[in-house]
This record gives C-alpha cells, structure tokens and sequence, in this order.
C-alpha cells in the first residue's frame, strides 16, 4: 500500500503534461456544401516551417519548429471532398495558426440543345 501511494505521488510530480489540440474533423463521405476553412494550432511556426502538399485525394500537413526548449511536430492528413475545386486550395500560416480554404466547385450547367 505505500509503495503504490510512493509511486502514485512520484508518477504525479514528474509525468509530462500532455494537451488536447482540437484539430478538425469532417466526414469525408460528404460532399462540400459551401467553402470550408481548416484551422490547425502550429505554435511557433512560420511558413517555411510549414510544409502543406496536395495529393490526388489528401491534404497533407508537417510543421516543425523549437521555440524556448519547446518542440512543436506536426503531421496530419485530410481527404479532400470530391466536389472541392482543387485549383483554387489555399494555405496561408498567420499568428501560429495555419489555414487550409477549400473552395466548393460549382458546376457549370451544360445546355443540352432538345429541339
């Protein structure tokens, strides 16, 4: 009993803290219905520490930076909506935080001549 209470106390002082960042989630079964922004937490970062790629149906992220004795790693990927227009994804990293815009493709209607 008191070496689980020792242990207990040890473990309690000197275990790292760790933080849920919300990072973004979206169904990727669903179609766009309007233009959508990610926003992901990248502390310390600018753009060169910032790598954004676009694949043929991922977004991928890595960031890494060290500020003060803090290292920042970052590596996530997204699956872009089918009815995203993919020449027109931006990213745009300001303040510590990267945007990722998916612009929602419109269509345009073809004129099909009946008569």
């Amino acid at each position: 009993m008191i070496t689980t209470t020792f242990d207990d106390l040890f473990d309690s002082l000197f275990t790292i803290p760790t933080w849920d960042i919300p990072h973004p989630t979206y169904n990727r079964s669903t179609e766009l219905t309007d233009d959508l922004d990610i926003h992901l937490s990248v502390p310390g970062c600018s753009e060169k520490d910032v790598e954004v790629e676009l694949g043929e149906k991922l977004i991928s992220v890595k960031a890494e930076a060290s500020v003060e004795g803090f290292d920042f790693k970052l590596n996530k990927s997204y699956f872009i909506p089918n009815n995203a227009d993919r020449d027109n994804i931006t990213a745009t990293v300001k303040d510590g935080l990267l945007t990722i815009s998916l612009k929602r493709k419109v269509e345009k209607l073809k004129v099909k001549k009946l008569l």
